[in-house]
């Protein structure tokens, strides 16, 4: 197949060889339709594609959107049953998470502020579709424990926290 040439053909050799004629292609979990080309999705050549019958590929879609469900409604309870207590301004202090690509989220907090939280605060900023497991938060090269609050990190005003996404 050649870089400019669409999916057309490949599909409908496929389906001839399937005994399901609906069938779904899919790269990067995402369905490749008869008129992309391996260039305008960027297709390398050890790059690998699926093929889905269309009932499956249904069910596995559901199935990721009810798990995706599932994530973001677990961030979200942890998010209401936080308690939130107003703490006087001396007690607040600003702080970066910063993913390294781009410019950081500025966060003003408590010290008392424990790290899931702020993760999870990322993740909603982010508008990522990870659970808070999938966050990895680091302070002077250090990976930190998101149980811990930053009062015990010693983290100070303006001080950068480095977040990585786990895949």
């Amino acid at each position: 197949m050649k870089v400019g040439e669409t999916f057309e053909r490949l599909i409908k050799q496929i389906r001839s060889r399937w005994i399901a004629s609906e069938i779904v292609l899919v790269y990067r979990s995402i369905p490749i339709t008869t008129y992309v080309t391996p260039f305008s999705i960027n297709l390398f050549q050890d790059s690998e594609l699926e093929i889905w019958q269309k009932e499956d590929h249904q069910l596995h879609l559901e199935k990721n959107k009810a798990h995706l469900n599932s994530i973001l409604s677990t961030n979200q309870n942890l998010l209401e049953h936080e308690e939130i207590v107003e703490e006087p301004e001396s007690d607040k202090i600003l702080i970066k998470l910063s993913d390294g690509k781009g410019e950081p989220l500025k966060v003003k907090t408590s010290k008392d502020t424990i790290l899931q939280k702020l993760a999870l605060h990322y993740i909603e900023q982010k508008d990522l579709r990870v659970g808070a497991e999938k966050i990895r938060i680091m302070f002077d090269g250090e990976t930190l424990n998101l149980k811990s609050c930053l009062r015990d990190l010693d983290v100070d005003d303006e001080d950068v926290l480095e977040v990585r996404v786990a895949k």
